[in-house]
């Protein structure tokens, strides 16, 4: 791994240069028949009977290597990162010519020094070197089709790492009718002892600059309790705070290191009856599973009176 390897933390200043559509390169890109990244491979086999990566996989990866992870692609390896792009088959262009196209999003993308995403990592890419290649994706603006960009780029080529910025750092890049609810939101939220991040268009929208937020967007939310009492509390802000402000958040809890659970799943769970047994759908870096609730919970400290779910 090279030694420029660091944590960095990168939001574009409020009124940088925002992307308009006037760029050559999103304005030759049709509109993408690819609606997200492509979910990776489910893990197959003796050892990847559950969808996840055996422990000892989870222990030699990274600490930055996690799902919406941000990670800058050193200057001098631009060229090898756009030459791992392929396209998805087109019926409205070659494929020859929509690679083309593709790559040249993906160039100017990197060109403009802006992060790529981590996505869920493929099982071939375990069975080889788990810390040797790293799925990605780019995510283009809506001006651009809203294209999803997903290739592999070797770990070597990674000159710097963030995780997901926090909601204090992208409120300013918001649309003004967004502003107060999230300052609202955020307030509650810092006083529970919780730290939100956020990932998707509103993340985006402040890492590049470029307008991805539309009346229609939600605002996608990741944070880590560190109680039970804690989760529930902050499910019950999120949930108040959409009745008032007819906003609407998604996004996940995670659950120790790499476990994550839509926050929308967990409360539909806590609403059902709780002598019952729960499974939820969990989301990881190498791959997605069914998971007791209650063994999640476990992870999360409490009082012995203190229920799963129960604020």
């Amino acid at each position: 791994m090279s030694e420029r390897l660091q944590q960095s933390s990168h939001v574009a200043r409020p009124g940088s240069d925002r992307c308009t559509g006037g760029d050559v390169t999103t304005k030759l890109l049709p509109r993408s028949p690819l609606a997200s990244f492509p979910r990776s491979d489910r893990c197959t086999g003796d050892d990847f009977t559950t969808g996840s990566a055996p422990q000892s996989l989870l222990v030699a990866r990274p600490p930055w290597l996690r799902r919406h992870g941000l990670v800058w692609i050193a200057p001098e390896h631009h060229a090898s990162a756009v030459a791992a792009v392929s396209a998805p088959n087109s019926s409205a262009i070659s494929y020859a010519d929509w690679t083309c196209l593709v790559r040249a999003a993906a160039a100017n993308w990197l060109a403009h020094g802006r992060p790529v995403v981590v996505r869920q990592q493929a099982s071939a890419h375990i069975r080889r070197a788990p810390s040797a290649e790293v799925a990605v994706g780019i995510p283009l603006p809506p001006q651009a089709g809203k294209l999803r960009i997903a290739f592999t780029v070797d770990i070597a080529w990674i000159e710097k790492t963030a995780p997901p910025p926090r909601l204090c750092d992208v409120i300013a890049h918001a649309p003004s009718y967004w502003c107060a609810p999230l300052n609202r939101l955020m307030h509650r939220v810092d006083a529970l002892g919780l730290t939100l991040r956020v990932f998707g268009s509103l993340a985006w929208q402040a890492l590049t600059g470029c307008d991805y937020v539309t009346r229609a967007s939600d605002v996608d939310l990741l944070w880590q309790p560190s109680t039970r009492r804690q989760l529930a509390s902050a499910i019950a802000v999120l949930e108040d705070w959409e009745a008032e402000t007819g906003l609407r958040a998604d996004g996940e809890i995670l659950f120790g290191d790499d476990d994550a659970v839509a926050w929308r799943e967990w409360s539909r769970v806590g609403r059902q009856d709780i002598g019952a047994p729960h499974r939820v759908l969990v989301k990881a870096l190498y791959g997605s599973r069914l998971h007791a609730a209650d063994e999640l919970c476990a992870r999360l400290p409490a009082p012995e009176h203190e229920s799963l779910f129960s604020v």
